[in-house]
């Protein structure tokens, strides 16, 4: 799943404020003429002054109604000096290659397209380049070296993870997308990392085989990145992809006990949800969690220990995820015959 920054949103939106007449608008001085009747030529002219997204949305519309016949002219636009012009040629054809028949016209755009990915200095101009190959599906996989360096080695996390999700949408060779998803996984920046799992979850529904990324999944509970609501994208889905690739998680168990048992006395504050995650990872265990029992019962007998006062909110919380947590850990164990 693609993960908007809420930062990069709120910078979409401001881009909505600018004192500017709407091209596709009406101006105070009368009509201008309609979008669809003017040239591919004057539209790309013209996006050189749309100051919104909106505005070269609609320039893009107008544009793609041409089909490919304004490829030839888009090309060109992608080596303009403006980012406006060369956002909007890519937001037309990212229009364009949605549709199968358009894109071997495409085609032979990729190499400018990718060059874009990794070296426009605009961030808007980086993270629609990647999507636009992404949208090319099989055929933007002129650009994998490209997105597969962008998703590892962009400064702004919605360039890598659009990159990411690009190279699993032109199916990119498996190593690449293995080596690209095993560095995500690693990276100490929380957004890659729970994109680098996502991802890699999704080679293996495809049955492919994901196991060189197993250490670095390891990793992710050997060196956690703390976020008191985020680890739910990190930390929960990476020991429930360990549990369907069935590994053995019984030694991470030591690292995920000190985590709960240490996190509250280094952060101040935000921490309970934090740990109530690590509580819930605890049953995912599952026979594994052996080692996990006696502080689960711990926490049930005083959650105060762990640093959440009685009259905090998430007291009682504590107790009933703990609770849950070992029944899910007993009852697998005598699953396989083990301590109840």
């Amino acid at each position: 799943m693609f993960r908007y920054p809420v930062s990069k949103i709120l910078w979409l939106i401001a881009c909505t404020a600018v004192s500017h007449v709407a091209i596709s608008g009406e101006a105070d001085l009368g009509k201008p003429p309609q979008l669809s009747t003017q040239s591919a030529t004057a539209l790309i002219t013209q996006s050189r002054e749309a100051y919104t997204i909106f505005q070269r949305k609609d320039l893009s519309k107008a544009l793609a109604s041409k089909g490919v016949s304004a490829i030839s002219e888009l090309g060109k636009a992608l080596g303009h000096e403006h980012w406006h012009v060369r956002h909007c040629a890519l937001m037309t054809l990212q229009m364009l290659a949605k549709a199968d028949g358009n894109r071997s016209a495409i085609v032979p755009l990729v190499p400018k397209i990718a060059d874009l990915v990794v070296k426009d200095p605009a961030i808007g101009v980086r993270w629609m380049a990647a999507d636009c190959l992404g949208t090319m599906g099989e055929q933007g996989k002129g650009g994998q070296t490209q997105l597969a360096h962008a998703a590892v080695k962009d400064k702004e996390d919605w360039v890598r993870i659009a990159a990411a999700t690009a190279l699993n949408s032109i199916n990119a060779d498996v190593p690449v997308m293995l080596t690209v998803y095993e560095s995500m996984i690693r990276s100490t920046d929380k957004m890659s990392r729970a994109e680098g799992i996502s991802k890699a979850g999704r080679l293996h529904e495809k049955k492919i085989d994901i196991s060189s990324v197993i250490p670095a999944l390891k990793d992710v509970f050997r060196k956690p990145i703390y976020d008191a609501n985020f680890s739910g994208q990190t930390r929960a889905p990476a020991m429930e992809l360990l549990n369907r690739l069935k590994v053995d998680t019984t030694e991470l168990v030591p690292f995920i006990i000190k985590d709960l048992s240490t996190i509250w006395t280094i952060h101040e504050n935000g921490y309970h949800p934090y740990q109530k995650i690590t509580l819930s990872i605890m049953g995912k265990l599952a026979e594994h969690g052996a080692a996990a029992i006696p502080t689960l019962e711990a926490v049930v007998a005083d959650p105060e220990k762990f640093g959440c006062k009685r009259d905090h909110p998430d007291y009682s919380k504590f107790i009933s995820v703990s609770k849950e947590s070992l029944s899910k850990i007993r009852a697998a164990l005598a699953g396989k015959g083990g301590q109840k």
